[in-house]
């Protein structure tokens, strides 16, 4: 991501860790935990597989909507000049 964002947002005003602005945070892992999250794994290499079908099983209506609150939450942000808010 460094690579593309450099010229757009300078490194030192990313976000140190907000699950506010991150769509990983607040909408995917979410929906991978609840399809994984059923059975155990006997191996990290099990459990990666089952994250990567559960990945693949997202449909793009659900992406695209968690791009869009991306977008949304970015713009707040903004209008409170990186204040705290609530979504």
């Amino acid at each position: 991501m460094r690579d593309h964002l450099d010229d757009f947002i300078a490194a030192s005003e990313w976000p140190p860790s907000s699950p506010d602005l991150n769509p990983l945070d607040y909408g995917i892992w979410g929906i991978l935990e609840a399809k994984v999250s059923t059975k155990s794994y006997s191996s990290v290499a099990a459990l990666k597989a089952a994250l990567m079908k559960a990945w693949n099983e997202i449909s793009d209506d659900v992406l695209m909507s968690t791009c869009d609150s991306a977008m949304k939450r970015l713009r707040l942000c903004c209008s409170l000049k990186g204040g705290a808010f609530e979504i």
